[in-house]
């Protein structure tokens, strides 16, 4: 007996304990009509395994049911051929399949993450569709339709499936494909009538998204006229993206992209909001627009959406909710890879913590420049104290560091540094000095050339400091930073603190590796096409030293006459690392592809490429339209306009603000050096509570008599507070109305100005309570910003 007899017998004795209830409601009759067609049809039964593994752009339906055997029989029906006998049917298990068990936490990292949002039972990605939590998924066993014997039938399907319909054309290989090229997860299973509904659509624009209709206990002329609606839908062509396009676009945005498209092929073309501000590189030539749109897809893993009437249709770029959780995955997955490699750093480290701090800087003068040396430096200096703590640190503290938390052995919180610790702390801060001020009170000089008596000399009175922070310096990268200092008391309610940071280790994820293309497409190597002699040509000296990969794409295009599609984001490359002079096209693909951190791929001419971080790196751009517009207002900028500038550059998130190669391509590209003040992380609250105030406060902060504090409105005086005083000062002085009028004459001034004797641009945030006798002055400095 094999396994669908089973089943069928499962299905059969479910039926007759419900005898009752099926003879009297529709689904039940439905259910079992299909049940009685199912063990007519069982005879030639193929094989179990679905034809295809696949899933559509998003996810599509739910049945239930009699819903969902009947809509497995109305399938098969409208797919069969009236020569072929026997057609296996999909038939519904009813039986709920036992709740998926989350997979454990095999993170051998300390600073490891619990199951990914994909392998939450939360989320059933193994068959394509989501579900509410709680439920049960339906299991589907499926098996493929037999042809039978081509015919006249066969060459008439063959005739009418030699145009590709818009809906299959331009959906291209949907999800799973995009998680195969560009993505490091595995493809899942497809459910497998959604597959049998797919399939039995004969022509049309695949590239266009058609959803599966949502049925739930319908009979068998419901679910068929969903079906024939379903594939009238799809075998729609639409003569207008026959259209051929010639482009050169250089990290343009899908809105741009769009409004160009509909000016070329007049039609509507638009992007949602989602996807609007995605950047492409395209270079193509009289191609049809057809093609280009489905290699869109194919690259980002978008979706074509078109409405409105057959002579006028409406089309729109968007991203599906399961390609938004696919990229979520991928970030997860990056980020556990990195705190992996930051572990597993940390781990070398400690591997040398049997050397003393002298040991340790002894050893390091003996080795050359590299890693090992500076482990050993670290080891030597502030990091010893940290390097041998790292091992105590509890799962509470592991969740305090990945929330952005400091932990800290001091006698001041509920861990002190362990007694055997204390000397070896105090001799790894080496260029610590204590000595003597004008006043007779002790003060603390830390460098090189510091003088004065050790840390050691007063070991009886101080009390060590170590401490903790994990700096996620961008997506992709972590830094835990360990500190070492001390306190030591100077008189009743007087004590003197010091803490001195250092890197101790840096986790960065694969993302931010090498692709090495040579390696992944080495099995294309001998390939004729890819063999073929390409010559660049020399860069003229006058060059710019710096581009972006589109301009390195844009070599790349003028080099082989081949139609690039390419995502973009903000990255500047060194263009002399490119090899001139004749070379294989293989080479030159893999050389330029390293150079701009993409993957690329070769499939019917065109060259598609793609960032290897693009989940790490979509987060961190920042829209051309706003940079477009800084830098027109940019153009002789007055101190208001710049103040403006940073005003809506506070506005982004703090990813964004922290993307070192973003930076670097904002100031580089459109001239915007203020971006250096916003980034700043000290300022960055600073201009965010600015930016919160009226055109009048805002003059006021840039006045010589200051923003008062009188003229906040009551959560802008609560912010002002937390940015002058500490959190528990602020907390007394909003709870205390008396306490509160000691600071009413306290004010807020922003300095900008220029130092010419450092070429520096400085910006100041200085706050004063004059009857409170307090002051707080935040500040930094960068390269001069011209025009001001």
């Amino acid at each position: 007996m094999n396994a669908n007899d089973k089943l069928l017998e499962k299905l059969e004795a479910q039926a007759r304990e419900r005898s009752a209830a099926i003879e009297s409601d529709n689904d039940g009759r439905a259910f079992r009509a299909a049940l009685a067609k199912s063990k007519t049809l069982k005879q030639g039964t193929a094989s179990a395994t679905p034809r295809h593994r696949s899933v559509l752009p998003a996810v599509g339906f739910t049945l239930t049911g009699a819903a969902l055997a009947t809509a497995a029989l109305v399938t098969l029906q409208a797919q069969k051929p009236q020569s072929e006998p026997n057609p296996q049917v999909a038939i519904a298990d009813p039986t709920p399949s036992p709740e998926p068990t989350p997979a454990p936490n095999s993170l051998p990292s300390r600073l490891g993450s619990p199951p990914s949002l994909l392998s939450s039972p939360k989320l059933s990605s193994q068959r394509g569709t989501s579900r509410p939590e709680g439920t049960r998924p339906e299991r589907v066993v499926s098996s493929r339709v037999g042809r039978g014997k081509k015919g006249a039938s066969g060459l008439e399907n063959k005739k009418k499936s030699s145009i590709t319909d818009d809906s299959t054309f331009l959906s291209g290989d949907g999800v799973e494909g995009f998680a195969r090229r560009w993505g490091t997860l595995s493809e899942s299973e497809a459910v497998a009538l959604e597959r049998q509904w797919e399939m039995s659509v004969k022509g049309g624009d695949s590239f266009v998204y058609v959803p599966i209709p949502s049925l739930a206990g319908a009979n068998n002329a419901g679910v068929g006229a969903a079906l024939k609606s379903y594939q009238q839908e799809r075998q729609i062509v639409d003569s207008r993206l026959q259209h051929r396009v010639t482009l050169a676009l250089k990290g343009e945005s899908f809105g741009e992209l769009c409004a160009l498209l509909s000016r070329e092929a007049g039609i509507e073309l638009t992007a949602a909001r989602t996807v609007a501000d995605d950047k492409v590189t395209i270079f193509c030539k009289d191609r049809p627009l057809r093609e280009l749109l489905r290699d869109i897809v194919n690259l980002f893993g978008f979706v074509v959406e078109r409405s409105g009437s057959e002579e006028n249709f409406k089309y729109r770029f968007n991203q599906p909710m399961r390609v938004q959780l696919l990229e979520e995955e991928l970030r997860n997955k990056d980020r556990d890879a990195a705190l992996i490699a930051l572990d597993v750093e940390m781990e070398r480290l400690q591997s040398l913590s049997d050397l003393s701090p002298e040991a340790a800087r002894e050893r390091a003068e003996g080795l050359p420049e590299g890693a090992e040396k500076e482990r050993l430096n670290r080891l030597g200096g502030e990091g010893w104290g940290a390097a041998h703590l790292y091992k105590s640190l509890d799962a509470e503290d592991i969740a305090a560091l990945r929330a952005g938390k400091r932990v800290q052995f001091s006698p001041r919180d509920s861990s002190a540094v362990p007694d055997k610790l204390k000397d070896g702390i105090l001799r790894s801060q080496y260029n610590a000095k204590l000595s003597k001020d004008s006043s007779g009170q002790l003060d603390i000089a830390i460098s090189p050339q510091a003088k004065g008596e050790p840390l050691t000399a007063y070991a009886e009175k101080i009390s060590p400091i170590v401490g903790f922070r994990l700096e996620r310096d961008e997506l992709g990268k972590f830094t835990l930073i360990g500190s070492g200092g001390g306190i030591l008391p100077l008189g009743p309610d007087s004590n003197l603190v010091w803490n001195s940071p250092v890197s101790l280790a840096v986790g960065k994820s694969p993302s931010s590796e090498s692709p090495q293309n040579a390696k992944l497409n080495m099995t294309r190597a001998k390939e004729p096409l890819l063999q073929a002699l390409v010559t660049l040509a020399k860069r003229e000296a006058k060059e710019k030293k710096k581009a972006t990969t589109a301009d390195a794409l844009e070599v790349l295009h003028k080099a082989t006459g081949k139609d690039i599609v390419a995502d973009y984001y903000t990255r500047l490359v060194d263009p002399e690392k490119l090899p001139v002079g004749k070379q294989t096209l293989f080479a030159l693909l893999n050389t330029t592809a390293d150079l701009c951190q993409m993957r690329w791929r070769e499939r019917g001419g065109v060259i598609s490429l793609r960032t290897i971080g693009f989940f790490n790196d979509r987060p961190k751009e920042v829209p051309k339209r706003l940079l477009e517009s800084w830098k027109a207002r940019g153009r002789g900028q007055s101190t208001e306009s710049l103040v403006l500038n940073i005003r809506e550059m506070s506005r982004l998130t703090n990813t964004q603000l922290d993307a070192a190669a973003m930076g670097e391509g904002v100031r580089e590209l459109y001239g915007l050096h203020e971006w250096a003040l916003c980034s700043n992380r000290d300022l960055r609250p600073h201009w965010r509570f600015l930016d919160s105030c009226n055109p009048s406060q805002i003059s006021a902060g840039l006045s010589e008599t200051g923003l008062a504090f009188t003229q906040l409105l009551p959560t802008q005086k609560q912010t002002f507070l937390s940015l002058f005083f500490s959190e528990e000062e602020a907390l007394e002085l909003l709870v205390d109305p008396a306490k509160l009028e000691s600071i009413s004459d306290a004010l807020l001034k922003l300095i900008l100005k220029r130092d010419a004797a450092e070429d520096k641009e400085r910006a100041e945030f200085r706050y004063t309570a004059p009857r409170r006798d307090s002051w707080r002055s935040v500040t930094t400095a960068h390269d001069w910003v011209k025009g001001i």
